[in-house]
This record gives C-alpha cells, structure tokens and sequence, in this order.
C-alpha cells in the first residue's frame, strides 16, 4: 500500500472512534441479538456450525484423561513394587 492509502484507512479508523457511544450501543445489540441466536441453536446445529471447536474441546478433554491415566497407573504400580 502506498502512504496516501494508508493515511485514508487511519482517517477513517480516527472518525470511526469519533462517534464511540453509538458504535459501543450498536455493537452491544449486535452482540446481545448473536448470544440470542447461539442459544436457540439444536444440538445438531451446533455441531454443524462449530465443528472445529467441538474438535479441539474434545482433544483437550482426551490427553487430560489420558494424562490422569498414566498418573494413576504409575501410582498403582508404585504401590504394587
């Protein structure tokens, strides 16, 4: 980019901030109306529009209980020796 565009996008950005309350109310009603939406999805909508979430949520929760397993069974064979 050369600096004139640069200038124009922080111009814009700086009259942006300008009118913050109106911007800060309009977003908390686009935010309340999202939370709305999210909410009143199934649980097959859900899987549907957050796949890659449900993904990494349940390989989290896999290495935690397999980690707890391994840490279990060092301790019983601690307490079998």
């Amino acid at each position: 980019m050369d600096s004139d565009t640069k200038f124009t996008q922080q111009d814009a950005a700086h009259v942006e901030l300008g009118n913050e309350k109106l911007q800060g109310t309009h977003l908390v009603e686009q935010a309340k109306d999202s939370d709305d939406q999210e909410h009143q999805l199934t649980v097959m909508e859900a899987i549907k529009a957050y796949p890659m979430a449900i993904f990494w949520s349940l390989m989290v929760a896999m290495c935690v209980v397999m980690e707890g397993k391994q840490h279990v069974r060092r301790s019983l064979q601690q307490f079998a020796n």
